[in-house]
């Protein structure tokens, strides 16, 4: 990744087209992302399923490079996307960190509030994560009584 620009088309480990900001989110690399934004590096980019750097950082559990995105105020919308995701793909770590751990490790004070309560539609935010909680008790009641 040495070298390139932000927008730049690097090949991945898999040998698919993607910029350094995807390659960063999907790999953790924090403090890549953080030099990668501060030179102009697009957070709408997307990798050849469709995937944005901030569903990347969810589906592969990348918790350093989430925290960095969402801290990073380049979009306000993040923190929802984030939790969106988070329940889309069932990452129930991912969603007690941006609820409880206030977005995971950083070294702000304990009491600042987390992602979440910054969000635009907070009040939407959570109304998604009741009926994906219904949804996913359903269906594993569904699940359990075919057995």
């Amino acid at each position: 990744m040495g070298g390139s620009l932000p927008e730049q088309i690097i090949k991945d480990d898999y040998g698919n087209d993607t910029t350094a900001l995807l390659y960063s989110a999907r790999s953790n690399f924090s403090e890549s992302i953080v030099t990668l934004l501060a030179h102009g590096a697009d957070v709408n980019a997307t990798d050849h399923e469709g995937y944005t750097p901030l569903a990347l950082t969810v589906i592969h559990r990348s918790f350093n490079a989430l925290d960095t995105l969402l801290r990073s105020r380049r979009y306000r919308r993040a923190p929802g996307l984030a939790l969106v995701y988070a329940c889309r793909y069932g990452r129930e770590d991912i969603v007690h960190q941006l609820l409880v751990d206030c977005g995971g490790t950083h070294s702000g004070p304990i009491n600042k509030p987390a992602p979440v309560d910054i969000a635009e539609g907070k009040d939407k935010i959570i109304k998604i994560i009741l009926e994906n909680l219904i949804s996913h008790i359903f269906f594993s009641f569904l699940i359990i009584s075919q057995e």
